[in-house]
């Protein structure tokens, strides 16, 4: 499932759609013992039934500036379990865009990268 925003600036949450969620469903299945309906969906952070996909996609994550309920929706998204892919990301200043972001949601965490 891809999450849909109102893009700050002209790259946004439709970049390589749908042939990205495509390959995405391809390989998830194909390399794990999930079984992943290949039909996209795309939904965005306040909708009801992000809850029904527990594995979610952002793309071009440093053009997101996020209502108040897309943060609400994104911190449920993720503390009722969901995982969430982020894609593209050219350096610290895009990192930084969407640090942002988590914070607004997670003000209590520090974002940390796992240990290989």
């Amino acid at each position: 499932m891809r999450i849909r925003y109102l893009p700050h600036g002209r790259h946004g949450w439709d970049g390589d759609y749908p042939e990205a969620d495509l390959d995405i469903s391809y390989r998830l299945q194909e390399l794990t013992s999930i079984e992943v309906d290949p039909n996209p969906v795309v939904l965005e952070l306040k909708d009801r039934d992000l809850r029904n996909y527990p594995f979610a996609f952002l793309i071009t994550p440093w053009s997101v500036n996020f209502s108040d309920a897309e943060i609400a929706g994104f911190r449920d998204y993720l503390l009722s379990g969901g995982f969430l892919m982020v894609d593209e990301f050219w350096g610290t200043q895009h990192w930084d865009l969407f640090y942002f972001q988590i914070m607004r949601a997670f003000p209590e965490c520090e974002p940390r990268e796992p240990p290989l």
